[in-house]
């Protein structure tokens, strides 16, 4: 079953035909709005409390594990790839045989 398009969701003029987005999609609308929220709330730094930092990771861990049927404390939030791997991998307890 194809999906309609979804073109108008996107900032994509009408001559584009954007295909490398292996590389790097464009934003959905909405992508856009909250980025803008989140730099415009930045700008004033002293507006945000500490436990502003956990509320909404937290909030992000409980969304996430519901669209993948797990639990919040199963998501681990990590700044990257490279580094929630590096911690994964120092934790596994390997056999020297």
């Amino acid at each position: 079953m194809l999906i309609s398009s979804q073109r108008q969701m996107f900032d994509i003029a009408p001559e584009v035909a954007y295909l490398n987005c292996a590389y790097m999609s464009p934003l959905l609308h909405s992508v856009v709005a909250a980025g803008q929220r989140g730099v415009a709330r930045k700008a004033q730094p002293w507006k945000i409390t500490s436990e502003d930092f956990f509320s909404e990771s937290n909030l992000a861990r409980k969304l996430f594990a519901r669209i993948i049927n797990a639990k919040a404390g199963d998501i681990a939030i990590v700044p990257s790839v490279s580094y929630g791997i590096g911690i994964a991998a120092a934790n596994l307890k390997l056999d020297r045989h």
